[in-house]
């Protein structure tokens, strides 16, 4: 106990994180929807942000922060007007609006060598990161990492990292004259709405009107420790007038071998294009093509993707619509029908969506912010529903329903409260249903919250927490206490717990006890920066005697 106090003195200074923004950018409801390598990259971006006023439309699209759409319309603003100067002056080009561009201002950089309107200069901007971490849990074995990331801005990347999961290493060129890249090692490949070419993590639930659409990054490098479902070999994207085409190879073994291309046209609303992915190339082959979508006309949204598994004469499709914001209402509907046994899956899909989202009244000052994007509408409602079949071989009988409403109040400049009310319901396993509220609060460099949450499944299971933390220019610190009650696993709850990049952590809350957390970091100037980053849990279990378990985790970063 008195290690968690010292800790916590220790780094008792502390920032604010940039949850809020990604779950903008994600359409993710909470930070437990979230996945370590999407946070992996934000936190790279955050680091060094991308200079959009530099790099060529693919590197925008493979840092996965902006649509096809977004990318094309950015560079046709550059084209007549010059580079983007500003926050303010990106939520004016066509498909920033809506609290985007505040949300992509951490993660982007407006630098410029030109002047207001004038033609875009050539830059070159140089970084290396070298990032080594540990991990020290009781009764577990001692995690590590290492990694190092060199970069000459939007032209050339490379990163190598060790960690128990293997050697995960790659090298990508992006073109200077001409939007193209070449990519040998660790990528991902995204496109359409992932029915036939996505790796990596993908949201598996409704959050609001942007969650109903995928947000395809086509080719791009893998930065993660660890990257489930990444693609090992080599990738090239050229693109032509308003075309691209993107070839691939891939291997996780020499008997295993995946292949494919891709091809997209960018127009002035919108983009389209074809896949096609042969899998196990040597061996029992198969071939998926696909063909996609994606428009935006005047604030209304239409994307949807048509795919055929060649060999086995199975056929998937995915359509979404959304509206305009009108009076601060917008809705948007998917309908899905993906068959058992479609890309080696076993269960099928059919199924549709809803989600409608409104934002209201004044406008409040939220405290420690300044400038464009400093203040928020009072009223903010999400509410979704899905339905779906999920027929299995055998088993027809399989059926899910989801629904939930979310609300958001700015009470005042210092306090928001946020509220979520769901149900799960399925035919083939327990069904949860629970409550979520939480209160935060800032006061400048202070800010502290709390979280009650209700989940009743077999039984209920109930969590509350307190966390309180300070703002500094070089160092941050947040200590939480947590209280959780759970006898049924199917009553478990999860909550996201702030960690050390790369590590995310958003635990199972089972059984009754006491959790104790304590992160902080801090900056030292060592050529650029020195980042450490720490944190530690404890669990108490009061039901029966278990032995209690306390971790570690400790990160540095170099940049030079």
């Amino acid at each position: 106990m008195s290690l968690l106090v010292i800790l916590s003195l220790i780094f008792a200074i502390s920032g604010e994180d940039r949850i809020r923004e990604i779950l903008i950018l994600t359409g993710a409801s909470s930070a437990e929807e979230l996945d370590e390598s999407v946070l992996e990259r934000f936190e790279a971006l955050e680091s060094h942000p991308l200079a959009i006023n530099f790099a060529p439309v693919s590197r925008l699209l493979s840092s996965g922060l902006f649509t096809a759409y977004q990318a094309a319309s950015l560079q046709d603003y550059r084209t007549r007007c010059g580079d983007v100067l500003s926050v303010m002056e990106l939520s004016l080009v066509d498909g920033f609006a809506g609290g985007i561009a505040e949300a992509m201002a951490p993660f982007v950089s407006f630098a410029s060598r030109s002047a207001p309107g004038a033609p875009a200069k050539d830059t070159l901007i140089f970084h290396n990161d070298l990032i080594a971490k540990g991990s020290f849990r009781t009764g577990s074995r001692i995690g590590y990492g290492v990694k190092d990331r060199f970069s000459i801005g939007g032209r050339f990347e490379c990163s190598a990292a060790y960690s128990p999961y293997g050697l995960r290493a790659n090298a990508t060129v992006y073109g200077r004259r001409r939007p193209w890249s070449l990519i040998a090692g660790d990528y991902n490949l995204r496109f359409g709405q992932g029915l036939s070419i996505w790796s990596g993590f993908s949201l598996s639930g409704i959050y609001g009107v942007s969650s109903l659409t995928k947000r395809p990054s086509g080719l791009s490098p893998s930065f993660s420790y660890s990257s489930p479902g990444s693609f090992r070999g080599l990738g090239a994207s050229m693109g032509f007038a308003r075309n691209d085409l993107t070839l691939f190879v891939a291997t996780d073994s020499f008997r295993d071998i995946s292949a494919g291309a891709a091809w997209s046209i960018l127009f002035a609303s919108g983009q389209a294009g074809v896949h096609v992915i042969g899998e196990n190339v040597l061996r029992k082959p198969s071939v998926r093509v696909s063909a996609d979508a994606a428009v935006s006309i005047r604030g209304w949204g239409l994307a949807g993707e048509v795919a055929v598994q060649a060999l086995k004469g199975r056929c998937a499709g995915i359509i979404t619509v959304s509206t305009p914001s009108f009076k601060g209402f917008k809705t948007g509907l998917r309908a899905s029908v993906i068959p058992s046994g479609y890309s080696g899956k076993k269960n099928g899909e059919y199924g549709g969506a809803l989600a409608a989202e409104y934002a209201g009244g004044r406008y409040v000052p939220v405290s420690g912010k300044e400038g464009f994007g400093s203040s928020e509408q009072r009223h903010k409602v999400v509410l979704s529903f899905e339905a779906a079949s999920l027929p299995k071989s055998g088993d027809t009988s399989r059926a899910r329903i989801k629904a939930s409403a979310q609300y958001s109040f700015r009470l005042s400049s210092n306090f928001l409260i946020q509220s979520k009310v769901y149900t799960n319901l399925y035919t083939y396993q327990a069904s949860r249903h629970g409550f979520r509220t939480e209160l935060r609060s800032s006061f400048g460099k202070w800010s502290a919250d709390a979280r009650l949450e209700m989940v009743f499944s077999k039984r209920y299971g109930v969590l509350s927490y307190l966390e309180a933390g300070y703002t500094g220019k070089l160092a941050k610190g947040f200590f939480r206490v947590t209280g959780f009650a759970a006898d049924v696993w199917a009553d478990r709850v999860y909550a996201y717990e702030r960690d050390i990049p790369g590590s995310f952590s958003a635990p199972a809350y089972y059984g009754r006890g006491v959790s104790l957390s304590a992160f902080g970091s801090c900056k030292f100037r060592i050529r650029r920066r020195f980042v450490l980053k720490a944190a530690i849990r404890g669990f108490l279990t009061m039901k029966k005697p278990v032995p209690w378990k306390a971790g570690l985790n400790v990160q540095g970063e170099f940049t030079f």
